[in-house]
């Protein structure tokens, strides 16, 4: 499908992990977000410091993602 659009995987991947890291900055409970470009295997492209916050639930602290 990336052929037939004359896309490359690396620039799209590149697209979407830049654009989740810029949405995840805006949350106010995470004081830091680092986007990695090295593209190793098994790695993380984006490494998420949250606020420390005695308030917060378990659901909050991850962003309101449940596992």
């Amino acid at each position: 499908m990336l052929n037939e659009l004359d896309c490359d995987y690396h620039d799209i991947k590149r697209m979407i992990r830049d654009s989740a890291a810029e949405i995840l900055k805006e949350k106010t409970n995470i004081s830091a977000v680092e986007v990695s470009d090295l593209d190793l295997p098994f790695q993380p492209d984006i490494t998420v410091t949250i606020t420390e916050n005695q308030d917060m639930s378990a659901d909050e602290e991850l962003g309101g993602i449940s596992f």
